[in-house]
C-alpha cells in the first residue's frame, strides 16, 4: 500500500485551532519526519534575509524551505513547514542533520508571530502557541 506523499505544491488549509492538555493551542498539524519535542522561538524564513535574525536554538518556519537555510543550520533546533511531504527539501535536510522536522502542516504562519515560544512535537506533527512574543 503506498502512503500519501504530498508535493509541496500547495499548502492544505487547517480548519480550525483545537487545544491540548495543558492549555496549549494546537495551531497545526502535519507529517512527523524526525522525531523530538522542543520548546523554542519561531523564526520565519520567507527571504534570504530573515536568516540574519536566527539564534541559536531557534525554530525556523516556513512555507518551505530552500537551500538559504544552510546559513543557519547549525544554529536551528527544529524545522515546521507549510508544504512539503516525506521526501520534500526539509525532510531530507532534517533526517541528514537529524533535526526535528514537521512538514506539510498548511497554512499556520500567520497564527505565529516571529519571535514567539512554541512547542513542536515530531511524534505526533503537532505545533502548539504556548506564550507571549519574546
Amino acid at each position: 500500500m503506498l502512503k500519501e506523499i504530498l508535493d509541496g505544491r500547495r499548502a492544505i488549509p487547517q480548519k480550525k485551532e483545537r487545544s491540548s492538555k495543558g492549555g496549549s493551542k494546537i495551531l497545526a498539524k502535519g507529517i512527523p519526519v524526525v522525531p523530538g519535542k522542543l520548546t523554542g522561538i519561531a523564526r520565519k524564513f520567507c527571504k534570504p534575509s530573515d536568516l540574519d535574525n536566527f539564534k541559536h536554538g531557534d525554530i525556523l518556519i516556513a512555507t518551505m524551505t530552500t537551500p538559504d537555510i544552510f546559513l543557519v543550520i547549525d544554529k536551528i533546533a527544529a524545522i515546521v513547514t507549510e508544504q512539503g511531504g516525506e521526501v520534500c527539501h526539509a525532510a531530507i535536510v532534517a533526517r541528514e542533520m537529524d533535526i526535528p522536522t514537521i512538514v506539510g502542516c498548511g497554512k499556520f504562519l500567520d497564527k505565529v508571530k516571529d519571535g514567539e515560544k512554541i512547542i513542536i512535537d515530531g511524534e505526533t506533527g503537532e505545533v502548539k502557541k504556548v506564550g507571549s512574543q519574546v
